[in-house]
């Protein structure tokens, strides 16, 4: 198993409070209330308008644990969205681990997996906020994930969401009856709370009512200190922005060229310490920090000083005056970014960050730490970007092969997954390929049986490395034997992906109750569900069997098989004879693109099928079996 991406433990975990504090009990009551109240409740509203601060305060008041989830621009995959979401809960509900991201390792739709895992949280009372959601706005196929996770989600469980602007999310019924919130006006300071505020910042001489009406209680502006300055106007310090104006000539223009120099080259961090601004090429970063602890800036420190995290909108403006740099300046800090987020196992962002600066040779050797579990967690789209990407630097085949493979069967390209293993036989790397990975081997082997290579299918197996799925693959092949099998049943699911062909191995052999008994629950039981139609027709349960497809074909209607095999089973039993035949002629369109000579011949079988349950058409029949016979890879 290829290792992955270590978790970004500052998305899963709520930041510390920001000092000065305003005590602020009517938004705490309110929060706390329509917590308790309502199963979603959203908080939007203009950044630096206390939306983060105000859902941490809540929190004190409330006795649910809280899983926080800072959204990211990398959620836009949704595979990493939903490995993220997993761990925020499974930091407050152990008992999750694994549901969301087992279902994508199975193949299952991640809409899906959001569903289960939302599931899974069962009776906890647990609170999930997902801060900076704003960042999701554009990713569509996240929210609709995440539309799937809320929909589904336990009466007994919240969720909170903080950003800058409403999300598009599909939440059923629960949009109209359970869902509240609050915004700007909710949010705005009181004059009391930015009196308050101006004495714990230590500006107690300030006319809070002044404040007020040059803020309109916005809390940023407040805190900020941005009417201060009776020669600051909007424009001043060169931006457009009233807020960088006061910004530049406030906060940046009081400090020193070497502390500017630091902040904004730093600003690509998500937390600032003396080890990783180092790493960006900062000298003294120690008593860099030391220096800005002592300054007033929109920031938070840790308890030591020697952790800075700088307000979203400070952060903001650093981040556009480092893109205002020569390009190269910026491409160089951004680089030392990408390796240090290499060299601290962060490789799935490390990878965007390379790409970004066309550092090619860096962003592969990235990638082959983390592609392999991009690709089993569905993430397809993304893992096909970054084989195109990274194609000019690729010295041979064998780099990123496994990846290659797996996004191939994923799609159900067989013959490119042939294709793919026959060029590593002639580069002499295929079987070395096999014997440094078990799944890699069995993957070439489901491959060259899909394409009628029994012979390849079977050698294959002889140097791949022991494991789950060649075991799983080895059961497989079973099914090409002349006799009873020569392994027996296996009794036990391993939680591989190629638990899949274990299912399908019980299935034709007719082991009914193995099955049915399997896949009871979770992820596993959506997996076996095309399997569990089928066993239920041939065990005569029509009813059943019919009522589980309609439940399972809008999220399993996309697979070959399920939409070129079972749909024309279920048809066929239910005599709508009409429609069985134009799934037959629609699948074998499907099956042609994916090389599978074997998914041909089920095809034809299936034809024959029809034919003499339907019509008894005897000539018929045997004119679909001949087919069978006509296929080279048959004899």
């Amino acid at each position: 198993m290829q290792e992955t991406s270590k978790i970004v433990r500052g998305r899963v975990g709520p930041p510390p409070l920001p000092t000065p504090l305003v005590s602020r009990p009517r938004i705490e009551e309110l929060l706390a209330r329509l917590i308790e109240d309502y199963p979603v409740v959203y908080i939007y509203a203009t950044a630096g308008a206390g939306k983060t601060t105000a859902v941490l305060q809540a929190a004190q008041r409330i006795t649910r644990p809280v899983a926080w989830l800072s959204a990211s621009r990398t959620d836009e995959t949704t595979g990493q969205f939903l490995t993220y979401l997993e761990e925020a809960f499974a930091r407050q509900v152990p008992g999750v681990a694994g549901v969301a991201t087992g279902a994508m390792a199975a193949g299952l739709p991640h809409s899906v997996a959001a569903g289960l895992l939302a599931e899974a949280l069962g009776d906890a009372p647990v609170v999930l906020v997902l801060d900076d959601a704003e960042r999701l706005a554009t990713a569509e196929a996240t929210l609709v994930v995440l539309g799937s996770f809320l929909r589904y989600l336990p009466p007994t469980a919240r969720t909170v969401l903080v950003g800058r602007s409403e999300l598009p999310i599909d939440l059923g019924s629960r949009a109209i009856r359970l869902v509240a919130g609050i915004g700007e006006d909710d949010l705005a300071f009181t004059r009391e709370e930015a009196a308050q505020a101006l004495v714990a910042a230590g500006n107690s001489d300030t006319d809070p009512d002044k404040a007020m009406k040059a803020t309109g209680g916005w809390v940023a502006g407040v805190l900020f200190e941005a009417w201060r300055s009776a020669d600051h106007v909007p424009g001043m310090g060169g931006e457009a922005d009233p807020l960088h104006g006061y910004l530049s000539t406030q906060i940046l223009a009081q400090l020193t060229p070497e502390e500017v120099e630091f902040l904004v080259t730093t600003s690509v961090l998500d937390q600032v310490t003396p080890a990783f601004a180092e790493a960006l090429g900062l000298p003294n970063p120690a008593a860099r920090l030391h220096q800005l602890r002592a300054r007033h800036l929109p920031a938070i420190w840790s308890r030591d000083g020697r952790t800075l995290r700088c307000h979203p909108r400070f952060r903001e403006y650093l981040l556009e005056l480092l893109n205002r740099r020569p390009s190269a300046e910026a491409r160089e800090i951004r680089h030392r970014h990408a390796a240090l987020l290499a060299k601290h196992d962060h490789y799935e962002e490390a990878v965007a960050e390379f790409l970004e600066v066309g550092a090619l040779p860096e962003a592969l050797v990235a990638a082959e730490h983390c592609l392999e579990a991009v690709t089993e967690r569905a993430d397809l789209q993304l893992a096909e970007q970054w084989l195109a990407a990274l194609a000019p630097v690729r010295d041979s085949r064998r780099r990123l092969a496994p990846a290659e493979l797996m996004l191939a069967v994923a799609g159900e390209n067989y013959r490119e997954a042939v294709e793919l293993a026959d060029d590593l036989a002639d580069d002499g790397e295929r079987e070395s390929l096999a014997r440094s990975s078990s799944r890699a081997g069995a993957l070439m082997s489901w491959s060259y049986m899909h394409v009628g290579e029994l012979g390849l299918a079977r050698s294959m197996l002889d140097f791949t490395a022991p494991g789950p799925s060649r075991d799983a693959m080895q059961y497989c092949l079973t099914l090409a034997d002349d006799g009873p099998p020569r392994i027996p049943p296996a009794r036990a699911l391993s939680g591989d992906s190629f638990d899949a062909l274990v299912m399908r191995v019980h299935y034709y052999r007719g082991y009914f109750g193995l099955t049915m008994e399997h896949w009871t629950t979770g992820w596993a039981a959506r997996v076996g569900e095309s399997w569990r139609i089928g066993a239920l027709l041939d065990m005569g349960r029509t009813e059943e069997a019919v009522r589980l497809f309609e439940a399972t074909s809008a999220v399993a209607g996309e697979g070959v098989w399920f939409s070129a095999i079972l749909t024309v089973k279920v048809m066929c039993r239910l005599g709508r004879v009409d429609e069985a035949r134009r799934a037959l002629q629609m699948g074998r369109t499907r099956i042609r693109a994916s090389g599978s000579i074997m998914l041909t011949m089920f095809s034809y079988l299936e034809d024959a099928d029809v034919e003499l349950r339907v019509g008894g058409d005897l000539a018929a029949a045997k004119t679909a079996l001949l087919h069978i016979l006509d296929l080279p890879e048959s004899k």
